[in-house]
């Protein structure tokens, strides 16, 4: 997960990198206190685990509709040849069929809303 705060002399916006999911497990395994240099500014940034924030991921997004945008192709496809054939088990089959990519979308577009809302709503 990425984590963000800004730098105490310019305002600029760092990023960290860690694998844990809340405040509490970050100040567990690296410690309360994070350093990390400026690019912008050059100034060495000492953070405590409460000024950091996480935000949601705008790549997790992109996968998110692409898997939406291409599942549901494939099932509109799916559908018009099941028309074709016009059997009504398989018309009402892929109408459930086209549900699957909206469940999946937003399945994996919670996960990363609650993901980021359990790591800024801890705090030590």
């Amino acid at each position: 997960m990425k984590v963000y705060a800004t730098c105490k002399q310019c305002k600029n916006e760092l990023q960290f990198r860690t694998a844990t999911e809340t405040r509490v497990d970050l100040a567990m395994r690296e410690g309360k206190y994070h350093s990390k240099i400026c690019k912008a500014c050059g100034k060495n940034n000492t953070f405590f685990v409460n000024e950091l924030y996480a935000k949601t991921s705008k790549i997790l997004l992109v996968v998110a509709g692409l898997i939406f945008a291409l599942g549901t192709s494939i099932a509109c496809v799916v559908c018009y040849y099941a028309f074709l054939k016009s059997t009504h088990l398989a018309v009402a089959g892929c109408f459930g069929l086209l549900l699957i990519p909206g469940w999946a979308w937003s399945i994996v577009v919670k996960g990363d809303r609650d993901r980021v809302r359990a790591f800024n709503y801890s705090f030590l």
